[in-house]
């Protein structure tokens, strides 16, 4: 297992910025985390609050407004242009001292729904008539006065986020080191077996997930993003950048577009696993307990119990000794439960066409 921490440091220092501008925001998107305020702030509270963290000068605020519909720009050019790979912290400040790339792609990413590629050049350059425009669609969503860097000073913003980033990420990289230990167990937990499923479902492509050792991978953690999962690949190889956290969020992460009526039929329509669920939703069970309630053999129940798992019906809770608990997943349920509504909506629509 390889580790960069480099990458780590760096989404760290981007968080500290970004709570920093947008903290409620940060809390409500996405509004379905049920992470309280005071545990998703944790260790960026206790890092700001140490004697030498400053705060991030007010004229960086446009290269760190969050909306909770898209990353901050500055995340957004790093994840454009840095390679993950290869990059270091050394080649992300000169990716941020590329001033006029640096400079275009903010404009793009504030304006480019708005302008065409000629505007956003005069834009880029301070053209009065245009930034008049700019100004009047940003003012629409945010305060103005908080701008006006970004817009005639550019150079100089830039000058001052990389200042600012000299002085917080070394602090960072001090508050990791203080953390090896942990970032190990974060990481034997996050390729162990119990976890392995869910990670090769949520964030690898389904075409290579299951050949490709987890182990052998490249890792970064963070510990003030203590929820971020985040994973890049190139020629089968992946790197995940991951909150200290990150276990607790990684079932949210999980596409169910693979919940279909077809797999929902092949996946429950068993009657002994339809039994199981029953059972399952009285209680948490081992393999053992459910194989005395239904009066089956332990190697059919647990061939059973493998399907669930795979498919995510069923999520491993507990383990207790030798034997795990198992519990129903309940996003899986509601996925379901769209899925079929959705068709028997649109079987009853065909249906009375074809009547009429």
């Amino acid at each position: 297992m390889k580790i960069n921490e480099s990458l780590g440091v760096i989404h760290d220092a981007f968080f500290y910025c970004v709570a920093y501008f947008n903290r409620k925001t940060v809390v409500e998107y996405p509004s379905d985390n049920g992470i309280p305020e005071q545990i998703y702030f944790t260790n960026y509270d206790n890092l700001k609050t140490s004697k030498n963290a400053l705060d991030p000068p007010e004229i960086l605020y446009p290269l760190f407004y969050y909306d909770g519909k898209r990353s901050s720009v500055i995340t957004a050019y790093f994840d454009q242009y840095i390679d993950l790979f290869y990059n270091t912290i050394d080649d992300f400040y000169s990716i941020l001292l590329n001033i006029s790339q640096f400079k275009k792609f903010v404009m793009e990413y504030y304006f480019g729904s708005y302008f065409n590629e000629k505007e956003l050049q005069k834009l880029c350059l301070s053209e009065g008539e245009t930034v008049v425009r700019a100004v009047g669609i940003l003012s629409k969503t945010v305060d103005i006065t908080r701008y006006t860097y970004m817009f005639f000073h550019f150079r100089e913003l830039v000058s001052v986020v990389v200042d600012f980033f000299k002085h917080i990420i070394p602090l960072i990289e001090s508050y990791h080191d203080k953390q090896k230990n942990q970032t190990r167990d974060i990481l034997q937990k996050f390729i162990s077996g119990d976890n392995e499923r869910l990670v090769r479902k949520c964030l690898m492509k389904s075409d290579e997930g299951d050949s490709i050792p987890l182990k052998n991978q490249t890792y970064s953690v963070c510990y003030l993003n203590q929820h971020i999962t985040k994973t890049s690949s190139q020629n089968r190889k992946y790197i995940f950048i991951l909150g200290c956290n990150c276990h607790a969020y990684l079932a949210h992460l999980i596409d169910y577009r693979h919940v279909t009526m077809y797999s929902i039929t092949k996946t429950i329509g068993h009657p002994v696993k339809i039994e199981i669920i029953n059972e399952l939703r009285k209680n948490d069970l081992t393999i053992s307990q459910l194989a005395r309630h239904l009066q089956l053999a332990r190697t059919s129940i647990s061939r059973y119990i493998q399907d669930l798992l795979d498919e995510l019906v069923i999520i491993k809770a507990r383990k207790s000794g030798p034997e795990i608990y198992y519990h129903l997943n309940v996003a899986y349920f509601r996925n379901a439960r769209k899925t079929i509504t959705r068709y028997l909506d649109e079987t009853i629509l065909d249906a009375d066409t074809v009547l009429s």
